[in-house]
């Protein structure tokens, strides 16, 4: 039965363009610095759905598309609902060792730079630099 009903979806707009932001943050638990990525915004999608398929399907298909336009219109902010505001942890900053040195770096902040004329990202931080001495035998 469900072979019967045949739609193309479009939507719109198409393409859809979602922002995201990144910076980095303090873990809650440990300190480190997080790069966390936070979708910042999501557009409002319309859904278009246009009866396709043999002609049986399309006769099917036009005779649901009341219903079938409902449901496509319950679905335009799902996409927003579902991804505004989401953030996912792209990297965590530890503390970098080397024999007896360790580094960790804190107060991290990304921006801008352009060198030669090309757009970069630049990334500060203050780091601290610990040294263990070896153990003494």
């Amino acid at each position: 039965m469900s072979d019967m009903l045949d739609y193309d979806i479009s939507i719109s707009p198409s393409p859809a363009t979602i922002s995201v932001t990144a910076a980095f943050t303090p873990d809650a638990k440990t300190g480190a610095s997080q790069l966390v990525a936070t979708v910042a915004s999501v557009p409002e999608v319309t859904f278009s759905l246009t009866p396709a398929g043999s002609i049986i399907q399309k006769i099917a298909s036009a005779i649901a598309w009341p219903i079938a336009q409902l449901i496509a219109a319950f679905c335009k902010d799902k996409p927003r609902d579902a991804l505004q505001g989401e953030t996912m942890t792209l990297y965590t900053l530890g503390t970098y060792s080397a024999d007896t040195v360790a580094v960790t770096p804190s107060s991290v902040q990304l921006g801008s730079a352009s060198i030669g004329g090309t757009a970069m990202v630049k990334i500060t931080a203050t780091l601290t630099a610990s040294y263990a001495a070896p153990a003494q035998n």
